[in-house]
């Protein structure tokens, strides 16, 4: 019954989020904005917004101008729950500091695997509070890690920071180190290396697959900070099965 709980949470949750991919920045603002259909500008009710339900009932198209809505909305609804039952289904939920922190990473993570996948772009909006918020329990609540998580941040933030220095932000952009950092004082190592080695081999593969059925070039850009976040997301349910492995090659 809770993971069912939770499964609804998400969804609602999940509905802000397109809010937040769809309306972080621009001139209607997330807060005071009212949701609008993005091809007829018509101001949405109540029942066009039921997360997941109003797009199956209305057949992903319009109530209002019968134009196709993007399936970015459910698709991000459906993970978010689908995340949040995951979590709790892994790890329950006793109202931790730590728990709460891992189920707000989560949640945002899912945020900046879409913003990156949609628009290249990692907002500082969402990365940078979050590395405050992870240097300030790092620092207060996991102090025997605090060594660990600190290196770990700025050699993987460094890291991709030099990256983007040399290349001129041709190679990787100044989110992915930033985000990196994040990553870093987050999970410490070796979960943080997991993280990074496993995105980097996965975005080439993906990056070779695209090239061969000619969807992509060697010079097309390729989304790696949402490969960063959705390998955050997988540690952070599947924590304990994950460190056993990691365990064993370092």
């Amino acid at each position: 019954m809770n993971m069912v709980v939770f499964f609804i949470l998400g969804l609602v949750l999940g509905s802000f989020l397109n809010v937040l991919l769809f309306r972080l920045d621009r001139e209607e603002g997330i807060i005071w904005g009212r949701s609008k259909c993005p091809k007829c500008k018509t101001q949405l009710k109540w029942r066009d917004m039921i997360p997941l339900l109003s797009f199956i009932l209305l057949k992903s198209k319009c109530r209002y101008c019968k134009e196709q809505i993007s399936f970015i909305y459910p698709v991000v609804e459906f993970l978010t729950g689908l995340t949040f039952a995951l979590f709790y289904t892994q790890l329950g939920f006793p109202f931790n500091i730590s728990n709460i922190f891992q189920f707000i990473l989560i949640y945002f993570f899912i945020a900046i695997l879409f913003f990156d996948y949609l628009y290249y772009v990692i907002p500082d909006k969402i990365v940078l509070p979050l590395i405050l918020a992870s240097l300030a329990l790092a620092v207060t609540i996991r102090r025997p890690e605090l060594i660990n998580l600190l290196t770990s941040g700025l050699i993987f933030g460094g890291f991709f920071a030099i990256l983007y220095i040399i290349s001129k932000g041709r190679w990787i952009g100044l989110g992915d180190a930033k985000l990196s950092l994040l990553i870093g004082l987050s999970f410490g190592y070796p979960n943080s290396f997991f993280i990074v080695v496993g995105s980097i081999w996965t975005a080439a593969l993906w990056g070779l697959i695209l090239i061969v059925f000619k969807k992509a070039s060697f010079k097309s850009e390729l989304p790696f900070g949402s490969f960063l976040a959705a390998y955050s997301i997988l540690l952070i349910i599947y924590q304990y099965e994950i460190q056993k492995i990691t365990y064993l090659f370092t």
